[in-house]
């Protein structure tokens, strides 16, 4: 997640769970959080990642996405690549006012290369929103030149 995600997220987490049974790995403008991720993985930690959007600079994989080619973050896919750990591919959709659902569909096994994990992604993505497109409606522009043009950056 971004930094600037992380308060407010960690404070939602902490009121609705019963203790520290998560943490969150904040991403700070250098690549600082590279050794939190490493560490984890290292202690045998689930890792989660927004894999449907970069920041500005970021490195990008490009794929096709609602008929369009659109650009996705690197980071995730070539981390679980590099670490050679399963990926279950998985979305929160909200349901409702403050009620959201995980979905997990589709798990990659362990040793798989970036694009294979990145496309996998994409394929489950693309079903997600074709299936639920209300409960997954984001205002982020996937097919900008630059993301920071998107309306619902974050």
């Amino acid at each position: 997640m971004l930094e600037r995600e992380h308060a407010r997220i960690k404070e939602a987490l902490q009121g609705g769970t019963s203790g520290p049974a998560s943490a969150l790995l904040p991403i700070p403008a250098a690549h600082s959080h590279l050794f939190l991720i490493n560490d984890a993985l290292a202690h045998g930690r689930l890792l989660c990642f927004h894999g449907d959007r970069h920041l500005p600079g970021s490195r990008v994989l490009k794929g096709t996405f609602l008929g369009k080619a659109a650009k996705f973050p690197a980071g995730p896919f070539a981390v679980a690549a590099a670490h050679g750990v399963p990926v279950a591919i998985s979305f929160v959709l909200r349901t409702g006012p403050l009620a959201y659902r995980l979905q997990a569909n589709t798990t990659v096994p362990a040793g798989a290369d970036t694009d294979t994990i990145f496309y996998r992604f994409l394929a489950e993505l693309d079903t997600i929103v074709h299936d639920s497109p209300l409960p997954w409606l984001q205002y982020y522009d996937f097919w900008a030149d630059d993301p920071s043009r998107s309306a619902g950056r974050s």
